[in-house]
């Protein structure tokens, strides 16, 4: 017979109240009775399905104690199983009785079988807190186990045996073992591990809370971050388990589950797209003794159980659709999903149906029987064919894996009996010295944390290495053992410095120890969540630190830079780095005009506030149009009333969203009407979330915590009362500000460069301990290699970064030979077209040893693209040069080779086997062609970084060879489909933007496997394509046909471009075309609305900006912070302010020029070297 699911069913009781109390018993039944109500339509069918119940099989309850709960049900139900089974423990008890049932319905054991399990903890607790136990009306009587020990002990009073003997052996100290286990197996830092954990849980939340049978339905779910971010809410338990890592049991859920044969099915008329077919299942499980077990990262039961479960099935992984593989802690679907090959924090099938048994809601032992019931329904939907539900129970201790399906087994086979495989690993047993002595290598571990946040007991598995077999052994730390690596992370300079005065010790001290309350998984968890720091400035706040330069009177401290300095390099120095500090920044040396320039009344009103952490304040200088000239600003205050009018544009403005007053300079008096240039400007302390007030976030690099903004206004209502000091005297004031910024910047940049020296010093120390405890051993005659090869990986690790960090700390001159440090990175490269070498220029800007490897007939085809402008430019000998090629491979040396040929070869891998990085640019599969390809070059210098570039995509399935070419990569990538007039043909640009896009791709890659080999040691293969790098760009096309207006207009003379990205600037526009009209129709008012009406508007706009020169229009736009700019032609952007102001163009020596030099432009990022 063929088993199938044909009802399903959960129950919750959401209320806690003693008088809605329901004991698990009533949740089971009313499953059940749901479960056959889920199966049939009918009086008499159901009462039908009801009495040919004789099976019932139930999950141990960790509620309440019952002397025969399979037999109390039936006694409900009215049937009398001849099966009957409660079982001793939970977890993958669910999974294992629907395997169970299968097989007897198969084997015609039994004819119709119910599962079923339930918790009703959260009652319980209710009663409990009101003093009413027994739960009124709940089942009591001749108990086989009292209510006390329903509850499985967790390992304090075991029996003497090693777990007892160091106080472990809960689920809380297990299960952190084997998530630091598996880490370290996979090299893995703890940051990256606790955030990938944060995310997993942060994904199951999510799930949950959509899901109308988990407990937390329809509540806001919980976020990696706040999964992550270690808080008061979120405490530490077991290193590295915070509070909301852990299980949460405290639910009231049941769930129940229906299996019968195909032929009874369809005699119930029950209808097929209903019934769900357990396709097998298997179970396998570790030695109980947590200490006996081989390892502590890998599961063989998880692995075994998986394996053994699609191979009955005869499934692969690929026929699975979805999975649930949820368990009470992160590792276990982490081991699940290492095994099956899946991504854990973004999996191309979902890994949780129900969202599980986190902080957020689960079911105690019952939780994977919510799975396989919501797996059904949503098998029945049709959205997927094959489901997989992983059941863990006790300390990682047990796994049943069963696959169910909308569809019969394929090959028609009878259900599979796993029962007769053995179900036991029989992994050796390690053999065990609880006091053993010598030296050790440290496996895992973890650390206990009390309620207040402290460690309180360290548990460490260490591995014997030097004796035959291996032996493991077990301690335990108190807590002084057990410090928190955080908490040095701010002692660097107090062993550096000893300049510091006692006030700034003080202080160093003091804000130190706020620091270590927030470490780098804190730092991390932000940034990723783009979060602000709010917990971080408010422990500031609440001690006062936010007005340590601001006068006592007012809640300060009234110390002075030299004491912020400090304050501000400590805070980045923790940790923090620049996102810390970023975030109190301005009420450090913010306000200092308002201290010395304000009014009395201002600065009560103002200090306080700010310094309390009530208010946060931004500061608004810099605009868009000026740059860093602040006495050229263009945002205006006119008076008007009791105060004044502000209109602009203000950009870089840091917190701005987070921001309740700004500190801002405007403009309240013409530059030509004043005396002095620093005269004019006037500076205002004032609400900055107000209607006028338009705030956009700038996505940026770095720093992502704390937001960056620009800042539109218009229209601006500001009071008089909110200028600082006299009328257009605001530039002399802000001088006061910012020269005690620009001291707190460079502490700050001082902190973050102590972390980074620290952190580099660290990783030698390591190094330095593993080098000389190898040498210890060699003397001592023992001739094992892995301390002599760990110790020389390790050294060569930490020499790699501390080399990279001296050409860093070297600034500029790192890369000069004179200071030697830059023949420690060096880099080889095979390019032939554009973007290799633009790639490999950039490199060669930054201080790579370019060695540029050309073809011997002729060299790179790029020397002879030459143009007919450039016929007086060479001397009339120099045949092989271009200015395409002298544009892309300056700060290169070049060579020929023949790759045909086993001497050019030979000289390659010379070359290769002292190299950082090649970069190629063959068509694909050549160098694999000629011998050369990266398997080759891997075996000569593992550390290799081969970057190889191509026309179309590299893949196991490439649509052809192609060579790289710009023009045929932008034609099918779609460039050329957006380019040019509407109805005209398609526009090629006029620059190789393919080309150069792809070499800008394909240095970032470079750079970033460099840094990944920082870690790892090892090299890395990078493919790109031109058409990959070419649709990125191309995919992001159509945001700006969004916008109205965005585009280039004609004018009298010229051309201009004007952005009007929001319905504020469109207004702006109009008032400066003096066409308010225009504004104000419905038909263009809103952007969807000018979208909706492009044509009609771009003709009216069109002739509006043909009335009037390009420089009638510049002067128009002027100051009033609408986005605009020329069109300039290249002979302009050559004489452009911003060309010279910042040495864009230089003249280099080059002998084949007729002048004996030519012009090339400088590197993008020349300010920074």
């Amino acid at each position: 017979m063929i088993p199938v699911i044909i009802g399903v069913a959960d129950i919750k009781n959401r209320s806690a109240k003693p008088e809605d109390a329901k004991e698990p018993a009533t949740l089971m039944l009313e499953s059940i009775n749901a479960a056959i109500n889920d199966a049939t339509t009918s009086s008499t069918t159901e009462a039908k399905l009801r009495s040919s119940i004789d099976s019932i099989d139930v999950v141990k309850t960790w509620t309440w104690p019952y002397s025969d709960l399979p037999a109390l049900l039936g006694e409900k139900l009215g049937v009398q199983p001849r099966h009957k089974s409660y079982t001793d423990h939970g977890g993958n008890q669910p999974a294992k009785l629907l395997d169970d049932a299968a097989r007897r319905i198969a084997t015609g054991e039994s004819h119709v079988a119910v599962i079923t399990g339930a918790e009703a903890l959260a009652s319980l607790a209710g009663c409990v807190k009101e003093g009413k136990m027994p739960p009124p009306g709940w089942t009591t009587g001749p108990e086989t186990e009292s209510v006390t020990d329903v509850f499985t002990p967790t390992g304090r009073e075991l029996t003497k045996n090693l777990g007892g003997i160091h106080s472990m052996g809960a689920p809380i100290h297990i299960y952190p073992l084997y998530e630091n286990g598996f880490r370290a197996h996979r090299d893995q830092s703890i940051e990256k591990n606790h955030e990938e954990s944060a995310i997993l849980y942060g994904n199951f939340s999510e799930v949950a809370a959509s899901n109308q049978y988990a407990w937390n339905y329809g509540l806001k779910p919980e976020t990696a971050n706040s999964i992550g971010t270690i808080s008061k809410k979120n405490r530490m338990i077991c290193f590295p388990y915070p509070l909301l890592m852990n299980a949460f049991n405290t639910v009231n859920l049941g769930a129940a589950c229906i299996v019968t044969s195909t032929d009874f099915a369809k005699q119930l008329d029950i209808p097929e797209d209903k019934w769900i077919y357990p396709l097998g299942g298997a179970g396998f499980r570790e030695r109980d003794l947590f200490w006996e077990r081989p390892n502590f990262f890998e599961s063989s039961a998880i692995s075994q159980s998986l394996d053994k479960c699609l191979e009955l099935t005869s499934l692969k992984t690929a026929d699975i659709d979805i999975y649930d593989l949820y368990s009470c802690f992160p590792i276990v679907p982490k081991l699940a999903c290492h095994h099956l090959g899946l991504s854990i924090t973004k999996p191309e099938k979902p890994i949780t149906v129900l969202g599980g048994l986190t902080s957020f809601g689960g079911a105690g032992n019952n939780y994977s029987m919510h799975a396989i019931t919501e797996m059904a329904r949503q098998l029945r939907g049709g959205s997927a064919r094959n489901g997989l539900v992983l059941a863990n129970g006790g300390f990682l201790s047990y796994q049943h894996v069963i696959c169910i399906s909308n569809r019969p087994r394929r090959d028609g086979s009878q259900y599979p009996d796993s029962s007769i495989f053995n179900t036991t690993i029989p992994d050796p047993i390690p053999p065990i010295d609880a006091e053993a002595e010598g030296k050790s290598q440290i496996e895992t571990y973890t650390v206990e944390f009390g309620r207040d946040g402290r460690p309180t007991l360290a548990h460490i598995v260490r591995r014997n290495h030097l004796g035959t077999p291996y032996s493991l052994r077990f301690q335990s730390h108190r807590s002084q053992f057990a410090r928190p690596l955080h908490a040095r992370a701010t002692e660097f300079l107090q062993n550096q410095d000893p300049d510091l005065s006692d006030s700034q010790r003080t202080v160093r001290e003091a804000v130190g120890k706020i620091c270590s309350d927030f470490p780098d998984e804190y730092w991390a968890r932000v940034d990723e969540s783009k979060e602000f720091p709010t917990e971080l400035y408010d422990a500031l706040a609440r001690q006062g630190w936010l007005g340590i330069c601001l006068p006592q009177r007012y809640g300060g401290s009234e110390l002075g830079i030299s004491e912020a300095a400090v304050m501000m390099q400590t805070i980045s120095e923790s940790g923090a780095g620049m996102t810390g500090a970023s975030s109190i920044h301005m009420n450090i040396f913010g306000l200092e005009p308002v201290a010395k320039f304000g009014t009395e009344e201002q600065k009560e009103r103002w200090l306080r506030p700010l310094i309390a952490g009530r208010e946060r304040a931004c500061f608004g200088v810099t605009e868009p149009n000026t740059g860093l000239d602040t006495l050229k600003l263009q945002s205006t205050a006119r008076r008007y009333g009791d105060g004044y009018i502000l209109s602009g544009q203000k950009i870089w403005i840091s917190t701005a969203q987070q921001a309740n007053k700004i500190l801002i300079l405007v403009r309240t008096t013409p530059r030509d009407q004043v005396r002095k240039p620093s005269q004019g400007l006037s500076l205002f302390y004032t609400d900055l979330q107000v209607p006028e007030v338009e705030i956009t976030e700038i996505p940026k690099m770095g720093r992502a915590a704390v937001d960056t903004n620009t800042l539109f206004f218009d229209e601006w209502h500001v009071p008089e009362v909110d200028r600082v000091g006299p009328e257009d005297e605001g530039f002399k004031m802000i001088i006061h500000g910012m020269n005690a910024e620009r001291i707190l910047i460079g502490a700050e940049a001082l902190g973050l460069g102590f972390a980074a020296i620290r952190r580099a010093a660290l990783y030698a120390e390591a190094a330095r301990m593993m080098i000389y405890q190898a040498a210890r051993l060699y003397d001592e005659g023992y001739q094992g290699g892995e301390y002599a090869n760990a110790g020389k990986y390790l050294a060569a690790e930490a020499a790699f970064e501390a080399c990279e960090r001296a050409i860093l700390a070297h600034g500029g001159m790192g890369y000069a030979k004179e200071y030697h440090v830059e023949r420690y990175l060096r880099e080889v490269f095979i390019p032939r077209i554009a973007p290799g070498p633009f790639c490999t220029q950039i490199l060669a800007d930054y201080g790579a040893d370019v060695l540029k490897v050309e073809n011997p007939k002729g060299g790179d085809d790029t020397r002879r693209w030459k143009t007919a402008a450039e016929k007086d430019i060479w001397k009339s000998t120099e045949n092989d040069i271009s200015a395409y090629f002298c544009g892309v491979n300056r700060n290169k040396r070049s060579i020929t080779l023949n790759f045909k040929e086993d001497k050019g070869r030979e000289v390659l891998f010379r070359l290769v086997k002292n190299a950082d990085v090649l970069v190629d640019n063959f068509v694909p599969g050549k160098m694999d062609e000629l011998g050369i390809g990266y398997e080759k070059l891997h075996s000569i210098n593992p550390s290799i970084i081969h970057a190889s570039v191509s026309g179309l995509l590299r893949s196991k399935r490439p649509v052809r060879p192609s060579r790289g070419y710009d023009a045929i990569a932008a034609a099918e990538a779609g460039l050329l489909h957006i380019t040019g007039e509407k109805d005209g043909p398609p526009t090629r640009p006029g620059l190789g933007l393919t080309d150069m896009s792809t070499g800008l791709y394909l240095h970032g890659a470079i750079l970033a496997a460099l840094f990944a080999r920082q870690k790892s040691g090892k090299g890395q293969k990078i493919d790109a394509s031109l058409f990959e790098s070419q649709w990125k760009l191309s995919a992001g096309a159509q945001s700006t046909l969004s916008i109205v207006p965005y585009q280039a207009f004609q004018t009298k003379d010229s051309y201009i471009v004007l952005g009007a990205t929001n319905d504020r600037q469109y207004q702006v526009l109009c008032r400066l075309m003096k066409r308010r009209d225009l504004a104000e129709d419905p038909l263009f008012a809103s952007n969807d609305a000018r979208v909706k009406n492009r044509d009609r508007l771009m003709k009216i706009l069109k002739a509006i900006v043909r009335e009037n020169s390009t420089d009638e229009w510049l002067q128009i736009l002027e100051g009033s912070g609408m986005p605009y700019g020329p069109i300039n032609t290249v002979e302009k952007v050559f004489s452009h302010p911003q060309t010279d102001a910042r040495e864009m163009v230089h003249n280099i020596p080059y002998s084949a020029a007729s002048s004996g030099q030519i012009k090339v432009l400088g590197s993008f990022c020349s300010s920074f070297l």
